[in-house]
């Protein structure tokens, strides 16, 4: 027969958890002396059993502690053809309203997931990274608006909050 040694109180004579949070595999089994930390502990033989029925119940315990993990919910979007126009006058405003009417001829000549750079109504280039187009727009457009945009078939919505909230996509 196996025997395991297990930290049982003194005064109940019955496995229990000194400590919270400790399981049973966190005490010492080896030592003949009573713990440090808990010398009101005596240690008991424990059969195989009784060892598999505890390990039962700490395992249903850790699973009913541990936190559920929610899904991720899908990140809205918008279809191309759906973008809206810009009003504001701001900016950057003629050129959004420039990618919105070109970016359905940019999707069908194949450039979906590339950078486009562009400044008042010209496209200035085509990119396949961020970078490559954030270097030519810093050489050549050093402190002009420009719009610097990733061509997508479905764009990512972007909320904003109120005042003192932060940005969340």
């Amino acid at each position: 027969m196996v025997r395991f040694h297990v930290m049982v109180s003194a005064e109940t004579s019955r496995p229990g958890f000194p400590r919270r949070g400790h399981f049973l595999e966190n005490f010492p089994v080896a030592e003949t002396r009573p713990h440090k930390m808990y010398p009101f502990a005596r240690r008991v033989a424990v059969t195989a059993h009784e060892k598999e029925l505890m390990r039962q119940l700490v395992e249903e315990e850790r699973a009913r502690v541990q936190p559920q993990v929610m899904p991720t919910p899908e990140r809205p979007t918008l279809h191309f053809t759906e973008l809206p126009e810009d009003f504001s006058n701001g900016p950057i405003s003629w050129e959004w309203n420039f990618y919105r009417a070109e970016v359905g001829r940019l999707l069908a000549d194949g450039h979906e997931g590339k950078w486009v750079l562009i400044k008042g109504e010209e496209i200035i280039g085509i990119f396949d990274t961020e970078a490559e187009a954030d270097q030519i727009r810093v050489r050549r457009f050093q402190m002009q608006s420009v719009l610097l945009k990733q061509i997508l078939v479905q764009e990512p919505v972007l909320r904003g909050g109120g005042y003192r909230r932060q940005w969340r996509t």
